[in-house]
């Protein structure tokens, strides 16, 4: 139903002008938020169309920008070697290399939550707005992509990474992070 469901709703949004409810065949299609269909009718504006490659190209764009962040963010953490090899093996992962060529939230989700996690960590390392701000707006992007998991894993993983430091904690301000 994803690549039906994204095509679908890529060509009514399209052919309607009403980008903000999707419909498939013409009934409202309430299972997933709008990002993916919104960029699936961007793409397919500029071609004139939707097809296999404007469908699925939100998601070939998502996978790159999950590599090149899987990268950034190995080099922060390691090294420039062990960031290559990252990216390398992720890149050749079967189920990566699956959704990258499917026109489902799967892939864009990764995306944003890759760029949470790195902005994240951005921010454990300087503790600058612009990094907390990133962080706040790629969970966001993700929740428009897919909802709640958008959200649930990278506090998740925030929580538990300072688990008995209240201090790092309440410096994130969820509270600001929430509106």
């Amino acid at each position: 139903l994803g690549v039906i469901a994204g095509d679908v709703t890529g060509v009514e949004m399209l052919d309607s002008g009403d980008y903000l409810t999707p419909r498939v065949n013409g009934e409202r299609y309430q299972e997933k938020p709008p990002l993916l269909f919104w960029s699936i009718a961007l793409v397919s504006a500029a071609f004139g169309d939707v097809d296999g490659f404007t469908a699925r190209m939100p998601s070939v764009v998502a996978a790159l920008i999950t590599l090149y962040v899987t990268f950034l963010l190995a080099r922060r953490l390691f090294d420039e070697r062990i960031a290559f090899w990252a990216m390398v093996v992720l890149a050749f992962g079967a189920r990566f290399w699956w959704q990258a060529r499917t026109a489902q939230t799967d892939m864009v989700l990764t995306a944003f939550t890759t760029l949470a996690l790195y902005a994240f960590w951005r921010w454990h390392e300087q503790r600058r707005a612009t990094a907390l701000i990133a962080f706040y707006a790629a969970i966001a992007a993700g929740a428009l992509t897919k909802g709640p998991p958008a959200f649930i894993f990278p506090l998740l993983l925030v929580y538990a990474f300072y688990w008995k430091q209240p201090e790092p904690r309440k410096a994130l301000r969820f509270w600001w992070g929430a509106l």
